[in-house]
């Protein structure tokens, strides 16, 4: 059994809304032509809460942190690994300030002075584990701990 729109419910009419005279009358676009403008507007509005996302999210970053687009930018375009690998600590440090200072209770004080001082390793040896992942996530700020590292989700 086909799905169709009836006859009458192909071309506009006058009853429930108001509508200029001319267009009474006139036919409706066919089901793909509103498909393509429906995903279309889906497409334009997706590109424009993502792009107010990732600039507000970019921004709050850099007022808790104004070295955080730097270590960025560092980790994403270095060439050589030891450049990269720095740049990727400070910007893991970052996160970890950023984490701090949303919930202070998170870190022991030992802890919350490795990140102070900016000293990844002595950071990584406080928390026993080998290595930190840091992701954006929704709710609390809080700390999992998966296969020897460190997984610190930032609400």
């Amino acid at each position: 059994m086909k799905w169709r729109i009836p006859k009458r419910g192909r071309y506009v009419s006058i009853e429930p809304q108001v509508v200029a005279p001319d267009l009474v009358g006139a036919p409706l676009s066919t089901f793909r032509r509103r498909l393509c403008a429906f995903l279309l507007d889906m497409i334009v509005f997706g590109v424009l809460i993502l792009l107010l996302f990732t600039g507000l999210t970019l921004i709050s970053f850099r007022l808790e942190d104004p070295e955080f687009i730097t270590h960025l930018r560092t980790s994403i375009r270095a060439d050589d690994p030891a450049v990269r690998k720095a740049a990727l600590d400070s910007l893991g440090l970052s996160f970890a300030t950023i984490a701090m200072e949303r919930r202070e209770d998170l870190f022991d004080p030992e802890v919350r002075d490795a990140i102070r001082g900016r000293d990844m390793g002595r950071f990584l040896d406080l928390m026993g584990v080998e290595d930190a992942t840091f992701t954006l996530t929704t709710g609390r700020t809080r700390i999992e701990e998966a296969d020897g590292a460190a997984v610190m989700r930032i609400g």
